[in-house]
């Protein structure tokens, strides 16, 4: 009984698996650090499109500018961050810079996402080098340190655009696939 040969294992030039993980987590962590260290603002807006909405659904007070008053603004982020002042109040936390940091768990998941999204993206084009640089090159710019960790509605948009940006350059793997993607286009 002749067996087939064993199939050369793939020549790997990256860092294995596990560590580009590690790292792309390490990039997306940035952002989050900053912004709750500094636990300022750069615009009203990080206060009054998601932390003031959330704390009001959770506490039952706070300011409500007039978008929320008239239904204009969507209360999905507002839901998702109120879920973990929720889970703060529950669990006896009262100061500002933890409970800023577990706000801060939710963006850092959706970061961390949009850099996978980077990641695959550019793999796609230019390898798993190409996918770690364009993680760098995007994650440790200027603007993404700045605006990536606040909670800004622009922020959580960036990294949902990012993903189906992916998404949608994935290689056709039949018409179900592709319907599940253009859902992506909302």
């Amino acid at each position: 009984m002749d067996l087939p040969p064993p199939e050369a294992e793939p020549l790997r030039t990256g860092p294995p698996g596990s560590l580009r993980v590690l790292g792309l987590l390490a990039v997306a962590l940035v952002p989050i650090v900053v912004a709750v260290r500094e636990l300022g603002r750069i615009h009203p807006d990080e206060v009054f499109q998601a932390l003031e909405p959330a704390w009001w659904r959770v506490h039952g007070y706070g300011v409500l500018a007039w978008e929320w008053r008239d239904g204009l603004r969507n209360w999905a982020l507002p839901g998702v961050l109120a879920a973990f002042l929720k889970l703060s109040a529950v669990l006896g936390i009262t100061d500002p810079r933890i409970y800023r940091g577990v706000v801060a768990v939710p963006q850092f998941a959706l970061h961390a996402w949009s850099l996978w999204a980077v990641y695959r993206f550019a793999a796609r084009r230019a390898g798993p080098q190409g996918g770690a640089l364009g993680v760098l090159l995007l994650g440790l710019s200027g603007p993404v340190l700045l605006f990536a960790g606040r909670t800004l509605s622009e922020s959580f948009s960036a990294s949902f655009l990012l993903v189906a940006m992916e998404a949608l350059d994935r290689p056709d793997t039949g018409t179900a696939a592709r319907g599940r993607r253009a859902g992506l286009l909302g």
